[in-house]
């Protein structure tokens, strides 16, 4: 790890451990933990620093949570869909996406990850 994402993985084992939840540290690396266990996440376009992408991120979250995930994993699926949605924007758009079509763009990414 870098120097960086050191300090976003020691964040997220700080705010899981004081929330006593799993938590996310968003930004050009993403950090999951539980406070035991962290996993990084590095693979997303910059396209997803949009207005309302936290919005559909968080909805996606909600969804997996209510479906019945447990919450770590919700959180890792939610970063994974979210990212592979964006990832499919940037095919055709590099930056500047809209919330509306990462939100459209979830169902594919869904479908893809069930493969």
């Amino acid at each position: 790890m870098t120097g960086r994402e050191d300090d976003e993985a020691a964040l997220a084992h700080e705010l899981a451990r004081t929330n006593g939840g799993p938590v996310a540290v968003r930004g050009p690396v993403t950090v999951v933990a539980d406070g035991q266990d962290c996993w990084l996440f590095d693979d997303a376009p910059p396209g997803l620093g949009t207005p309302g992408s936290g919005d559909v991120f968080v909805g996606a979250l909600g969804g997996l949570l209510a479906c019945g995930s447990e919450p770590v994993a919700a959180l890792g699926w939610a970063v994974a869909l979210h990212a592979e949605a964006g990832a499919r924007l940037a095919r055709d758009v590099t930056v500047g996406y809209l919330a509306s079509e990462i939100l459209r763009e979830l169902p594919y990414a869904r479908a893809s990850a069930a493969t």
